[in-house]
């Protein structure tokens, strides 16, 4: 039963990587591509997706640790 745990921990924090991944990209592309018809929008779009992967390494983390 704690493999499990453990699993599910890792998984989740391999998704959180992925996000900050995209993320990194996405504020790049902006960077380079972004132009006037680009939406007002996108910052609060990728902060709320670098909070969710936040949320998702503590809980990958705590996962992990109550599993211990």
């Amino acid at each position: 039963m704690h493999i499990g745990f453990i699993v599910l921990g890792v998984v989740l924090i391999i998704i959180a990587a992925f996000e900050f991944i995209e993320v990194r990209k996405m504020v790049h592309r902006l960077q380079t591509e972004g132009g006037p018809e680009t939406s007002s929008f996108i910052g609060y779009a990728l902060w709320s997706a670098v909070v969710v992967a936040i949320f998702l390494v503590f809980a990958g983390i705590g996962v992990i640790a109550l599993s211990l």
